[in-house]
């Protein structure tokens, strides 16, 4: 949670943001010292000297996200009943590195994914699955995924029925069926998270 940016500002309010023991004294939140880290989202507190409780409006405990996650993604195919194409963690389809990300989008949220796939039947289908382990459980927390390599695209959170979510421990799919071109081999690519 952000500290509030402008009116009353209580020492409690502080200690909840930052942690901290009772008695509170502002000298525990030096910026660097044990409770207060050092990152873009507490710049102006200071690490020494006189420090004041208008020091702290706008601040917050949390480090900024990234507004973009990009992973490496080893293409594999196989055929299962359908032809399929990219990385799948439960028929060791290919392979996505990192995975989970270490960071988290600066909406919050960070993944660890299932399977990032194209599906070849009828008509070709990208589809991704993912665990939020931190951040919105909903399905939310993303706006586009870009792919770049021997095939290159990006596609709005819009082009994908969503499903499942609503925790952090039951997976969220995101399927595309229309339109989708396949890569074609075995190769790599970069899937992009973008919040």
């Amino acid at each position: 949670m952000t500290l509030p940016s402008s009116g009353p500002l209580a020492f409690s309010q502080i200690q909840s943001e930052f942690g901290g023991s009772n008695p509170i004294s502002l000298s525990e939140y030096y910026r660097g010292g044990g409770l207060v880290p050092s990152h873009s989202n507490t710049s102006g507190i200071p690490s020494s000297g006189t420090i004041s409780v208008n020091q702290f409006y706008g601040k917050s405990a949390t480090a900024p996200g990234a507004t973009s996650l990009a992973h490496t993604l080893t293409i594999g195919q196989t055929t299962v009943g359908v032809l399929q194409y990219g990385y799948n963690q439960s028929s060791g389809l290919g392979g996505l590195s990192p995975n989970p990300n270490s960071n988290n989008l600066n909406t919050g949220l960070r993944m660890t994914f299932r399977y990032v796939q194209w599906t070849v039947s009828c008509k070709t289908t990208f589809e991704f699955s993912y665990l939020p382990i931190a951040g919105p459980t909903d399905g939310t927390g993303w706006s586009s995924v870009t792919l770049s390599g021997s095939y290159s695209a990006t596609f709005p959170r819009s082009d994908f029925t969503i499903s499942g979510g609503g925790n952090s421990s039951t997976y969220i799919q995101a399927f595309r069926a229309a339109g989708t071109n396949a890569p074609t081999g075995n190769t790599t690519a970069t899937f992009t998270v973008n919040a």
